[in-house]
């Protein structure tokens, strides 16, 4: 720390030979004798922070860096270019996804004016997008800066950073989840013993963004660690190390857990048979993952919230009366039922976070005749129509375009639409039939670029109204989208 900064920090009043300071060069001379201290002062710092700036002696360069190799990628075109770079200022993230995804498959390269707004990149879904398409430029200049020296770790994707345990150590939290995510795929027993050794060191956040990345995949090699989170400091951190270890059907978690849920819920002869918790919480639960109090804003009882979670253990085909049966018929009793939205959140939540694939399209359908409450932390058919197969989704959205009220579920379809979805929407619109926004929007992003109509023809309104306005200018920006994706399609094409 310079003198003057001192000085600074302590104050002129607490240094009697704070005006004596001197820079040692003739600006020195600058200021005159006598005066105020604290003028002289400012003075004299304000002369030594100007030559600290000015006449700095320049680094000699000792060694030279060796040249980028060979490009194996085709450059991108100029157009190309010109899009990506107002994609990424006009702030469009879907449509930069989809060019980043499409020039990759076609073995494409950043133009190099490029590399350092990619570089630049924080957001680690976007680094993913971005990684394949840097080439050995980018690479190259990812070397020079270290905030850019990501792209060197997801530029080798099989092979771990060989300064893994500094970067561990010394990363942002960001930085730090994006690790141990590459961590658990390709050396899951260090991804383990590093989140051991730091655990009890870190703050809560931290630690939950540890857990969520370990829930992407659980591995029976966890349950030692996840069964000693039973007594981490955290409630929250327990009740997830819990629900963690449902996930592995071997576990003696996994297995109380099945056995309280069907103590108070059974399914035979073709109907539901529900008993609601004892009145009283039972701390013994909370390492089973059973929470006490619901989440806030939730308006469910305790009781019922305790049932719901005692049937997210619960793997669906185990409620099956026999093996191979359909689930329709064991769903449909339970939208009957009383509880009948405990049932179909606690069937639902189990599906999705085990990945039963199978049980999707029946509970979407359970969910889209049922139109009820649910107690889940998204909505269940939002999230149900985003995980359906393209045959199911198919399907539905063939049932939601003869709807009004589920319009808005057509935007979490996964993309492209199935081509029967993306043929009846535009013969609807073609038709005059008027779409939100919302759904618009949705449409022009979901439906197969080569599906896209070059035009679409409406007939103005003699004096619209302003929601007639509206739509006029969600049909443009539908245009807009549709003759970006065409000329992305096209640049991007082997």
């Amino acid at each position: 720390m310079s003198d003057f900064l001192r000085a600074a920090i302590v104050g002129t009043a607490q240094l009697g030979d704070a005006a004596s300071l001197r820079t040692g060069s003739a600006a020195d001379q600058l200021v005159a004798p006598g005066g105020e201290r604290e003028r002289a002062f400012l003075l004299r710092a304000g002369a030594y922070a100007v030559l600290r700036r000015a006449a700095r002696a320049p680094v000699r360069q000792t060694a030279t860096l060796a040249p980028a190799g060979p490009e194996e990628r085709r450059p991108m075109s100029a157009r190309l270019t010109e899009i990506l770079r107002t994609l990424f200022d006009a702030m469009e993230p879907e449509l930069l996804a989809e060019t980043l995804e499409r020039s990759a498959r076609a073995r494409l390269r950043l133009a190099p004016e490029l590399l350092p707004l990619a570089l630049a990149q924080r957001a680690p879904a976007r680094r993913a997008l971005l990684a394949p398409l840097l080439g050995e430029r980018g690479l190259w200049l990812a070397r020079l800066r270290p905030e850019w020296s990501w792209a060197l770790a997801l530029g080798a994707a099989e092979v771990l950073p060989s300064d893994l345990e500094q970067r561990w150590a010394e990363g942002s939290a960001v930085e730090r989840k994006v690790l141990l995510g590459r961590l658990r795929r390709y050396a899951p027993a260090l991804a383990r013993q590093l989140v051991a050794e730091a655990w009890k060191q870190e703050k809560l956040e931290q630690r939950q963004a540890w857990l969520e990345v370990i829930s992407s995949r659980v591995d029976p090699e966890d349950e030692p660690w996840l069964v000693s989170l039973g007594s981490d400091r955290s409630a929250s951190i327990r009740v997830a190390s819990g629900r963690l270890l449902w996930r592995l059907p071997g576990s003696e978690v996994a297995r109380r857990a099945v056995e309280r849920a069907r103590a108070w819920v059974s399914f035979d002869g073709g109907a539901w048979r529900v008993t609601l918790p004892p009145e009283a919480y039972d701390p013994s639960w909370e390492r089973d993952g059973i929470a006490e109090s619901p989440p806030p804003g939730q308006s469910i009882g305790k009781r019922q919230w305790w049932l719901l979670q005692a049937l997210w253990a619960v793997p669906p085909e185990l409620w099956l009366p026999a093996p191979g049966a359909s689930p329709a018929a064991l769903l449909d009793a339970a939208r009957a039922h009383e509880f009948g939205s405990v049932l179909l959140d606690g069937i639902s939540g189990a599906a999705l976070s085990m990945e039963a694939r199978a049980w999707f399209a029946p509970l979407w359908d359970a969910w889209f005749q049922l139109d009820g409450p649910s107690a889940l932390p998204e909505p269940p058919l939002a999230t149900l129509s985003a995980r359906l197969d393209p045959d199911a989704a198919a399907s539905r959205g063939l049932a939601l375009l003869q709807t009004e009220a589920r319009l808005a579920l057509l935007a979490f379809l996964p993309r492209p639409w199935p081509e029967p979805v993306a043929r009846g929407f535009l013969a609807a619109l073609k038709g005059g039939r008027g779409f939100w926004g919302e759904v618009l929007s949705a449409a022009a992003l979901g439906i197969p670029v080569e599906l896209l109509p070059e035009s679409i023809a409406l007939p103005e309104p003699a004096s619209p109204d302003a929601a007639t306005r509206a739509q006029l200018r969600a049909l443009d920006r539908f245009r807009t989208v549709a003759a970006v994706r065409r000329e992305i399609a096209q640049e991007t094409a082997p």
